[in-house]
């Protein structure tokens, strides 16, 4: 699977559900979650992404290995 899902909107749009969702998606397909990378704008962003993934598909958090800012 090679895939990219870019989202942009104000905050409170939506953005991290879709992405946390798509994520859920594509491991109910048989993708690792360490293999999808979530890249943000904030550091904020990504843990809140980190947070929402681990949640919605019961991983520890070294399992989701890919999440940081564009700027890293």
């Amino acid at each position: 699977m090679s895939d990219t899902v870019r989202a942009y909107g104000p905050p409170g749009t939506g953005k991290t559900h879709a992405a946390t969702e798509w994520i859920a998606y594509q491991v109910s397909r048989g993708c690792s979650a360490r293999d999808i990378a979530f890249v943000s704008f904030t550091n904020a962003a990504c843990d809140e992404a980190r947070r929402r993934i681990q949640q919605r598909l019961d991983l520890q958090d070294w399992e989701v290995t890919h999440c940081g800012t564009i700027h890293g």
